[in-house]
């Protein structure tokens, strides 16, 4: 999406700008560490080139230069980032919708983009025909997150890379109990063997928070993306209609 004028792979601070656009690029972003990486970019920059203005400029995929600070490319993605035209929900419509999650087990664990992970649940559903079969849904998070067990702290968001990825998997096969929304998009999870997640977002309005994923209804995906303080809604046609069983 963004171009530099002044950077490239052999360039001798190439690998703090790589490792900057990392810190970019990771879920959640965290602002301090970017700040860090950037002022010591900037340091190593201004001693190897004395003679090229700090910051340089990027030019976006649209053609549009910008500064190359951190500030600006907040604003350039606050501006040009997120799910667009996608009609908005109510919380109350979320609220809703959660107990189908209800006694869904948790299938698999993928993580992303650093501190991100996705859980993909399944769970019996009822069709109209009588028979059923396996509906799948999922929950992906961006932002800020805790995990829990009887509410002692079981690992973050802020952790380290290897122990979230040797803390997530405890939740591999738990069935979801209950699920809550509460003001700000905050959400949370209770499980079995005394886990909860709370999900904190974090509103920088560069990227979804999370999205929620509720199966097929009326011939419409119920996918929400939680996007600048409000859900936003995802649909698609689909020819057979399900209705859950919470059984």
């Amino acid at each position: 999406m963004l171009a530099n004028d002044d950077f490239c792979a052999g360039h001798p601070h190439g690998a703090a700008y790589v490792h900057f656009w990392q810190l970019f690029a990771r879920r959640p972003l965290n602002l301090a560490r970017l700040q860090e990486a950037f002022a010591s970019m900037g340091e190593l920059a201004v001693q190897e080139e004395p003679n090229t203005p700090w910051p340089t400029t990027i030019i976006a995929g649209n053609g549009e230069r910008i500064p190359f600070t951190v500030e600006s490319l907040l604003a350039y993605f606050a501006r040009t980032s997120g799910p667009a035209r996608r009609p908005a929900v109510s919380d109350s419509t979320i609220q809703e919708l959660l107990p189908r999650w209800t006694n869904a087990t948790i299938k698999e664990i993928v993580g992303w983009q650093g501190a991100g992970f996705q859980v993909r649940l399944a769970k019996r559903i009822r069709l109209a025909s009588k028979s059923t079969r396996t509906q799948d849904g999922s929950l992906g998070v961006s932002c800020t997150w805790q995990l829990l067990r009887e509410q002692e702290l079981v690992c973050s968001s802020s952790d380290t890379d290897l122990h979230i990825a040797e803390s997530l998997p405890a939740l591999k096969g738990k069935k979801l109990l209950d699920s809550h929304l509460s003001s700000g998009g905050r959400l949370s999870l209770n499980l079995q063997a005394g886990f909860s997640l709370a999900i904190q977002p974090d509103n920088l309005a560069l990227y979804s928070d999370y999205f929620l994923s509720f199966g097929w209804d009326d011939q419409s995906l119920l996918h929400y993306n939680f996007f600048k303080g409000a859900f936003v809604a995802f649909k698609q046609d689909n020819g057979e209609q399900d209705t859950l069983d919470n059984s």
